[in-house]
């Protein structure tokens, strides 16, 4: 019976562990090959010392600052410079009871574009609905065939930039195209975009985000399944 109680209490020690992970765990613990210059002990020194002294910048490998420019552990959520040109993000979200974390890294070279993938728990990559950005998720509805040729005759590459709203469960999306144009190049084309931030919101309920996939300024996305 003792024997018993103990691996009861024993398992729920360890439920409770996995369980109470927050953004901090999973920065530390997730795979070198996501920040390959920035080790495991290199993320614990960071967040070790932000959290004692407020000190927020280490070296890498390779002897280049680290700055951590946000931690936030009620919505999950950090944000980390680094190098000069580059960011890297990593936001907690939930859907069905299931921990996906998303990745967000920026590269400023000078114009900022991201990439973003998401993962499980166990950090395999997994599948999720997040709509595609193109430089014409920008221009006007009522955009004809002619006016997108002028324009792909100027915009040769997309340059998008993600960011999360840790409060909102969102990310914003900003079109940073234009300005890989010179300034005239750009009064000319500006009039057939739409200067705004897009969002995409993180949706852990499947009707809603059903329900509002058509809308126009928000994107619900979610987790897919096996029949999407």
């Amino acid at each position: 019976m003792r024997k018993t109680i103990f691996f009861l209490f024993t398992f729920l020690l360890i439920s409770v562990s996995i369980s109470s992970k927050n953004i901090t765990d999973y920065f530390i613990d997730m795979p070198s090959v996501l920040m390959p210059t920035f080790g495991s002990s290199y993320r614990v020194e960071l967040v070790e010392n932000f959290k004692k002294s407020g000190k927020d910048t280490v070296q890498n490998l390779f002897g280049t600052q680290v700055k951590l420019l946000s931690l936030d552990t009620v919505y999950q959520h950090i944000r980390v410079q680094t190098t000069k040109s580059s960011r890297f993000e990593m936001q907690l979200l939930s859907q069905n009871n299931d921990t996906v974390i998303g990745i967000i890294n920026t590269v400023c070279a000078p114009i900022c574009s991201s990439y973003i993938k998401f993962f499980d728990k166990e950090w395999k990559e997994v599948r999720v609905d997040f709509p595609k950005f193109d430089i014409y998720s920008w221009t006007k509805p009522n955009s004809t065939t002619d006016e997108k040729k002028f324009i792909d005759s100027f915009i040769k590459t997309s340059f998008v930039e993600f960011n999360f709203n840790p409060k909102e469960k969102t990310v914003e999306v900003t079109n940073n195209s234009l300005k890989n144009l010179n300034a005239e190049d750009q009064d000319m084309i500006r009039p057939f975009f739409i200067e705004r931030k897009l969002i995409a919101k993180w949706s852990d309920d499947d009707k809603k985000m059903i329900e509002n996939r058509v809308d126009k300024k928000v994107i619900h996305f979610r987790l897919k399944n096996e029949f999407d």
